[in-house]
């Protein structure tokens, strides 16, 4: 008991602090990002939170897990050749399917 009298008091954290942090860092990595260029296309994706690392294939392809590599390294999110974030590799492929097109919700859907 003596030495918890040297200790500095802990310092106060602000509530929820670090769980939003860790909620950010578990979001980022969750799923698979998609950048296209006008010949290839990229993607970097974890799978049951094991990261896969990186993909590029042709723009008229679709990704494989096999396709994956931890030593390729993506494009900056921040590239404009950016699509955005996609919840599975199935999604992504879709994604791929239609040409890169994203449907947009009508009004009438929403309600």
């Amino acid at each position: 008991m003596a030495g918890a009298a040297n200790e500095a008091p802990a310092r106060p954290v602000r509530a929820g602090t670090n769980v939003r942090r860790v909620i950010r860092e578990i979001i980022a990595f969750m799923g698979f990002a998609l950048w296209m260029e006008p010949d290839v296309a990229w993607a970097q994706g974890t799978h049951e939170y094991r990261p896969m690392g990186a993909a590029v294939v042709a723009r008229s392809d679709l990704f494989r897990g096999r396709d994956f590599s931890p030593w390729r390294k993506p494009p900056s999110r921040r590239d404009s050749s950016y699509v955005g974030l996609f919840g599975s590799l199935e999604d992504l492929n879709l994604f791929m399917r239609k040409g890169g097109r994203r449907d947009r919700l009508t009004r009438s859907l929403l309600e």
